[in-house]
Parts: C-alpha cells; structure tokens; sequence
C-alpha cells in the first residue's frame, strides 16, 4: 500500500473501481450494511475494513451507494498505519458524479494526512499536507451521452 522511494513514500487515493477490485476484496472485510438518509436521498452505506490477516498499512472506511440505482456516489476513507514509516495518519474522501444512468466518473478526491503522530497528550493537531484534486470541466470526444 505504501511505497517508498528515493523522495519519500507514495500511496494511492481510492477511486471508484477499488471496491470491485477483486484483489481489494480480497484484502478487505465488510463489516456493516445498513440504508440510511443523506443528503442526496436515501443511500446505502457499506463499511470497510482491513482482513485480520493484514500485516501491512491499509484502507478502512466506507462507500455510500444511491439505494435505487447502486450507483456509487462517495468514498470516505483512512489509513490504517502497520509501518514505522511514512504517514503516521491519513484521511479523505471521493465523490463521483453520475453523466447519465450508468456513467459515473470521479468529481472530487481530497486527502489530508499527518508525518508524525500525536502529541502526549492524544491530539494530533492540524494535517501537514492537505490535496484536494477536483473535476472542473469535462469535455466529450464525440457526443453527450443520454440523461
């Protein structure tokens, strides 16, 4: 999950094909299925954790699906560290926007995280870096597709 290089580490941001990666799965246990009301309407909120065999830093978090469609409308997750080195922290979120009823493609990802770990006293303090990637326009090669 985490690799370092000559410059640091890098890791990457969950997007919306991890959950359906059958090597994500596979690392992965849900431990929580429930419907509940958001702010777009009624969803379904899948939580994620790492398998208890796990031995490296991986995700845990939660996907919100829209409870009519099962289309895939936000990731929010976190780092669940297992190394001494590297983030001590990391946290954020994906969201997608639907182009038509079965197009979906990212729109916003945000990460914050944290090099070094809490104070004595368990705060943590603001992030030492904070990235936010967003959609801004998107343009079609050929035509729009159906709404």
């Amino acid at each position: 999950m985490v690799r370092f290089g000559n410059f640091g580490y890098s890791l990457p941001i969950l997007f919306i094909a991890n959950p359906g990666d059958p090597e994500f799965r596979t690392h992965h246990c849900v431990t929580a299925a429930r419907v509940e009301n958001g702010p777009d309407g009624r969803r379904v909120r899948l939580h994620f954790t790492p398998s208890p065999s796990a031995r490296d830093s991986d995700w845990e978090g939660d996907v919100f699906l829209d409870s009519s469609t099962s289309v895939q409308h936000r990731i929010e997750f976190a780092l669940h560290v297992n190394q001494r080195d590297g983030p001590r922290r990391l946290e954020g979120y994906s969201t997608f926007r639907s182009l038509s009823p079965l197009i979906v493609v990212p729109d916003t990802a945000a990460a914050m995280w944290w090099r070094t770990g809490p104070t004595r006293d368990g705060a943590w303090g603001p992030p030492h870096v904070v990235q936010v990637i967003r959609l801004d326009t998107l343009k079609y090669q050929r035509e729009k597709p159906p709404s």
